[in-house]
């Protein structure tokens, strides 16, 4: 099977919890940490599905962006704020096909670079720790107009 275009799962989520790429109602093939995408990906929706290991939580319709885009989804898991990043592969790493690849990854990833344990107070007075060296995804419920319009 061959896609010129790709989808890049960095979410951060961990198990149990994983997302699925849906088109048409169907699960999109998956190999090697990639999702591949139909013909008509950029043009048509396609839907997120959040899923754990024993159930399907939360779906989203988003469209593929041209660029650059954000969603912000408020599932039963909690809020989740993602961009998606459309970027060129080189002609030469792909036998000279123009092919692309959608990134999908948490908006903001907050990381402890010093070398003290950190505490930080995010919204709706949440208090999150970062131990030395650490890095997490970091999600908030969006305010009407936050979200980019990819549904």
């Amino acid at each position: 099977f061959f896609s010129s275009a790709w989808l890049a799962d960095r979410s951060g989520l961990s198990r149990p919890l994983g997302l699925e790429l849906l088109h048409g109602g169907r699960p999109l093939p998956r190999q090697g940490g990639l999702t591949l995408l139909p013909v008509d990906a950029f043009q048509e929706p396609c839907e997120l599905l959040l899923r754990s290991t024993c159930s399907q939580l939360a779906r989203c319709s988003v469209r593929l962006p041209p660029s650059w885009g954000s969603i912000a989804w408020r599932t039963p898991c909690g809020p989740f704020i993602f961009c998606l990043q459309t970027d060129d592969i080189a002609a030469e790493d792909v036998f000279g096909v123009r092919c692309q690849v959608v990134t999908l990854r948490p908006r903001l990833v907050l990381t402890n670079a010093s070398k003290c344990d950190i505490e930080l107070r995010l919204s709706e007075n949440r208090v999150m720790r970062l131990a030395a060296g650490q890095s997490l995804e970091a999600h908030w419920n969006a305010k009407g107009g936050e979200q980019d319009g990819l549904a």
